[in-house]
Order: structure tokens, then C-alpha cells, then sequence
């Protein structure tokens, strides 16, 4: 028996190593809008985004059930607007979903590549260009049942435009990129919400 231990702990380790690749947490989803009804529009134009470099997309994601868009965070490589104007298709994205396979949050951001190159740097980017700041947008938060590669048989990427959203409109609805508002407007807003309510307790 005290000779067999050595290879058993051999065995052992080899299935340690191996266990991770093969259990580890993935879903897959069709990083697409492609096919969907609605498309991304820009609020300056009101014509659908334009084709190019122009504008990045990212897909954000949660665990099931989370729907705080500051807990959402990319997944993946940003694209571009690349198949028709105001529809993109950037083919299977992985997610860290667990279970594997199981169901994720998923979330379309849009934003204006000149303000920077992420969705994050770009709305809070307060260099002015052509006389306003970043176009942005995003979709609504979906619950997505995700595909599996390592299922078997394996299941493929689900598609992300078809299921509905839980806040917010869905991505086949389409949505519009914005100016994001400028900082002093939005303080200056802050400051003046304990002034209002001092003026509507006054009134009563």
C-alpha cells in the first residue's frame, strides 16, 4: 500500500490542475444588435450611428440578479459601428457567469471615441469639442440566458437583442446617444435642490 501513495498523489495534483480549466464559470453571448428592430440613434442627427470609428460599444456585465449599473463592468474588447448604420455585430463574447451557462446581466454602452476609450472616460471627460461634450447612450440592463462551449453537447451563444430587459428598454428597442450634461449644470442643480425644498415648506 506505501508504495502506491506516490503515484496516487501524482494523480491527485494532475486533477487539481485540470479540474479549473475545465469547471471554470463561463457564458456566452452574440456581442449584436444585428437583426434587431430598433437601432442606435444619434440625438444631434436623429439618423441612425453612423458607420466607422466614430462611436465604441462595450458590453458590460453582472452577476444574475444585480442591476445597479455601477456594478456592471466590460466584458471583452469595444467595437465599433460596423455593420449599418446604428447596428454592430462583434461575434461571441465570455462572460464570468456561474453557474456556467447560467443566467448573467448584460448591458450595452455606447460613447463617442474622440472623449475617450472606455464608456467611463468619455462621459466624465469635460474637454469640449465642437462646442459640447460626449455623445453617449446605453441599453437597458437584460437578463440573459447564456450558451455554454463547454456543455455537452456544447450550447451555443445566446443572441443578446432578443430578451427583454428588467430596467430599462431592451436592445431591440434601439436607443439614443445624448450630449452628456455638463458638470457645472448638474451642480448647480445640486446646490439648488435645499433651496426648493426650503421654498415648497414655506409655501405650505
Amino acid at each position: 500500500m506505501t508504495s502506491s501513495r506516490p503515484y496516487l498523489s501524482i494523480v491527485l495534483l494532475l486533477t487539481n490542475f485540470a479540474l479549473p480549466t475545465r469547471c471554470q464559470s463561463q457564458g456566452t453571448v452574440g456581442f449584436s444588435n444585428f437583426g434587431a428592430p430598433g437601432a442606435i440613434t444619434s440625438g444631434l442627427t436623429g439618423l441612425p450611428a453612423e458607420v466607422g470609428t466614430t462611436f465604441s460599444l462595450a458590453l458590460y456585465f453582472a452577476q444574475d440578479g444585480i442591476t445597479d449599473p455601477g456594478q456592471l463592468v466590460q466584458v471583452g474588447p469595444a467595437i465599433h459601428i460596423n455593420v449599418s448604420p446604428g447596428y454592430f455585430f462583434g461575434g461571441s463574447y465570455t462572460a464570468p457567469v456561474v453557474p456556467p451557462g447560467g443566467f448573467g446581466m448584460f448591458q450595452v454602452r455606447v460613447w463617442e471615441t474622440s472623449f475617450g476609450s472606455t464608456f467611463e472616460q468619455a462621459v466624465a471627460n469635460s474637454t469640449v469639442q465642437s462646442g459640447r461634450l460626449a455623445l453617449a447612450g446605453e441599453s437597458g440592463i437584460m437578463r440573459v440566458a447564456t450558451g455554454n462551449p463547454l456543455a455537452d453537447p456544447p450550447i451555443p451563444p445566446s443572441i443578446l437583442w432578443i430578451f427583454p430587459a428588467v430596467v430599462g428598454a431592451p436592445l431591440k428597442d434601439g436607443f439614443v446617444l445624448n450630449v452628456v450634461p455638463e458638470p457645472g449644470s448638474f451642480l448647480i442643480f445640486l446646490l439648488a435642490l435645499p433651496l426648493l425644498a426650503f421654498g415648497n415648506r414655506r409655501h405650505r
